[in-house]
């Protein structure tokens, strides 16, 4: 992954009015709670990213919503197990879709991350048309 920093590539919306929904404060205060399992400082957690700082508490108190791969690269700094954040944030990402779909994208990414992950565990491989393969 490339170096974050802090231009709005890390952050996906700006809150525009004074009521953020209740999935990101969720986001923003499971963040906090486990930077500070990690016995980190907002500048630690950045500098592990890296981003900014101040990138950092704008997540923790809901005021920006981070985009994917910043919660990820979040998860990986805090060495938290992978999609404890990734779920709250596709609730969140979620909620800006009609109710019919918000389900469907749901379980649509998690059979991809499912599947991505048995791709690269499995031992066989697969080589191409023409040459030998190995099971």
């Amino acid at each position: 992954m490339g170096t974050l920093n802090c231009s709005d590539s890390d952050i996906r919306h700006k809150m525009d009015n004074n009521s953020p929904s209740p999935t990101l404060m969720k986001l923003a205060a499971a963040v906090r709670r486990h930077r500070k399992r990690a016995e980190l400082t907002q500048l630690q957690l950045a500098e592990l990213i890296p981003c900014c700082d101040r990138t950092i508490s704008a997540i923790e108190t809901g005021r920006e919503r981070p985009s994917r791969p910043m919660v990820v690269a979040v998860e990986k700094a805090l060495r938290i197990s992978p999609d404890a954040l990734v779920d709250l944030y596709d609730l969140l990402d979620a909620e800006s879709l009609p109710g019919w779909m918000r389900d469907w994208v749901i379980e649509e990414r998690r059979a991809t991350d499912s599947a991505r992950s048995n791709w690269s565990s499995s031992p066989v491989s697969y080589q191409r048309r023409g040459t030998r393969e190995h099971y």
